[in-house]
């Protein structure tokens, strides 16, 4: 099963319950909102995809369908800008 990990050559500033990020090869930073930043801070360590769905629906209280297509789109964006690397 796949999982996902932070890059770690990401600097990142919390501020409240949101996360900013800078990426100084790029030349870009990132705003996370609260939700994003709680998938941000789970994933210090490699986590399955499968998992953080869990944990998304035990936080929130969502729709099953309405957290995996949630979590599928930050994932496929966080992945486009290496914020995250896939790993076994």
């Amino acid at each position: 099963m796949k999982k996902v990990v932070k890059n770690k050559l990401l600097g990142e500033v919390k501020v409240h319950d949101e996360t900013f990020m800078i990426d100084l090869d790029a030349d870009k930073y990132y705003a996370l909102n609260p939700t994003a930043t709680y998938v941000w801070n789970l994933l210090c360590f490699p986590i399955s995809i499968e998992d953080l769905k869990h944990k998304i629906l035990h936080r929130y209280h969502v729709d099953e369908e309405f957290a995996k297509n949630a979590l599928d789109k930050l994932l496929h964006e966080m992945i486009k800008r290496k914020m995250i690397v896939l790993c076994d």
